[in-house]
């Protein structure tokens, strides 16, 4: 620790101070084996004001890098947070203590609440002539260009920015010129995505858990990478059924034969699955396949090229207590919406062109859509097409507007309105399945495929009365 605080010093990232706070400070051994002072900021950030600016989305960031480009460079800063002065009627605020004294820092600091977000917004302004061919993730920047001529000027363009900035680099962590590069703990190339190399390593190497935090560290790691393998969700359940039974005892750790045998599947899966998602190509269509179950759910997202079948994303997860109790239609219903709220940056801008589901007596889907709970979003309900809808911000002139479209989904029934059908049928005593629109088995699959990104139209109709479901309601 004095060692550290004395480097501290001599760089002026700190200073002595006489704040009447005091954060404790402590060591943290890193992978190289030396060790890293860190700051509990925790009281600190408690009482701290969010500070919202977004950090780039991993989804639409590796949709950016796709698009047929060819040649990366990957930057990293050196010390980031630390090249961030404070201000000086804030750095009492920062102070931690020490065997050796009180100090507070000159710099933003590691483990304050708005470092990331702070560090990030500077960084966004800093190269925002850059946006078009460089990404930015806190202190990784991705410089991406179609082809070598293109690449030298669009590094010489950030380079640039971070000089007149005074920004430093890490040259050990950069690489330029590349024709695929590790980011985001993802492997990216112009022919797509897929788990680095490293991490799965790691991830293999782990032995079998013998406590419940070692259970979390494995399944942390394998959840990262989820999105590469089908219907994932389905298959640690055994191992899930351990931690659950420790949440209400915490000394009972039974890790039995069913575990071991998930435990090997799963890493088998790391080995043997091709772990590869392709990038989306915006002049062709999206296909989402959905399935649901008591056990869960499960959505793979595609596109046909030429004939040719492009994974995209998977999705899965395992259904709740109250989940379970739902109806198939309901399950169905509730798989199309989690992969659509998933699966969203992928999904956005595209016209609903096809809804197939396999023939079964009932069809409650729309209904169902129409009042699932919206989250963290505004919702919209639309009275003239009865869908809802989500926005932020200013409605476009095609939400304003009607558009004329040939209806998707047709004759909607309701489940009020399919309790009246049931009562009259059982009172005529004539029951007849085949005169309700059909749907799909929990256990059969829905296809919704969708047509090419098209700002101009937004939403299309699905053809029934919102006030007479509100009178049937």
């Amino acid at each position: 620790m004095y060692k550290i605080i004395q480097e501290l010093l001599h760089f002026g990232l700190i200073r002595p101070s006489d704040s009447p706070y005091a954060a404790p400070a402590l060591l943290v051994a890193k992978h190289d084996g030396t060790w890293s002072m860190v700051v509990d900021y925790k009281k600190l950030n408690n009482i701290t004001i969010k500070d919202n600016h977004p950090l780039p989305n991993m989804e639409q960031a590796m949709q950016l890098l796709g698009d047929g480009h060819k040649v990366f460079s990957k930057l990293y800063m050196k010390s980031g947070f630390w090249q961030i002065p404070i201000k000086e009627e804030d750095k009492f605020k920062i102070a931690f203590i020490t065997p050796d004294g009180l100090f507070e820092w000159n710099v933003l600091a590691q483990g304050l609440k708005n470092s990331p977000s702070s560090f990030q917004r500077v960084m966004t302004d800093i190269l925002s002539t850059c946006r078009q061919f460089s990404l930015v993730y806190i202190d990784d920047i991705v410089v991406y260009s179609h082809s070598f001529e293109e690449h030298l000027n669009h590094l010489t363009q950030v380079l640039s920015a971070l000089s007149k900035h005074n920004f430093q680099l890490n040259p050990v962590k950069c690489s330029i010129f590349h024709q695929q590069i590790d980011y985001l703990s993802h492997t990216i190339s112009k022919h797509g995505v897929k788990p680095t190399n490293e991490k799965i390593q790691a991830i293999i190497k782990l032995r079998q858990p013998t406590k419940l935090s070692e259970t979390n560290k494995f399944l942390g790691a394998l959840s990262w990478y989820r999105k590469f393998i089908p219907k994932f969700a389905t298959i640690p359940i055994p191992i899930h059924a351990v931690k659950n039974l420790t949440k209400t005892n915490r000394h009972k750790f039974e890790w039995g034969a069913s575990q071991s045998q998930t435990f090997s599947q799963l890493k088998q899966l790391l080995i043997t699955s091709p772990l590869f998602l392709d990038f989306p190509d915006d002049n062709y269509s999206v296909i989402l396949t959905t399935d649901a179950s008591e056990i869960g759910i499960d959505g793979t997202l595609q596109q046909n090229i030429n004939g040719e079948i492009k994974n995209l994303y998977y999705h899965s997860q395992v259904t709740s207590s109250t989940q379970r109790r739902y109806d198939a239609i309901e399950l169905k219903a509730l798989a199309i919406w989690l992969c659509f709220q998933r699966m969203r940056s992928y999904l956005l801008e595209y016209n609903i062109e096809k809804i197939i589901h396999i023939k079964d007596q009932q069809n409650c889907l729309a209904d169902y859509l129409s009042r699932h709970p919206i989250q963290n979003d505004e919702e919209i309900f639309d009275e003239d097409y009865g869908i809802s809808m989500l926005f932020q911000g200013e409605l476009p002139e095609t939400v304003r507007a009607p558009v004329n479209h040939s209806p998707i989904i047709d004759a909607v029934v309701t489940r009020s309105k399919m309790k009246q059908i049931k009562q009259q049928q059982n009172e005529n005593d004539k029951i007849t399945p085949a005169a309700v629109n059909d749907i799909s088995s929990s256990s059969s699959k829905d296809k919704i495929e969708h047509s090419n990104k098209s700002p101009s139209h937004l939403i299309t109709s699905n053809n029934f009365n919102i006030t007479q479901i509100k009178l049937e309601q």
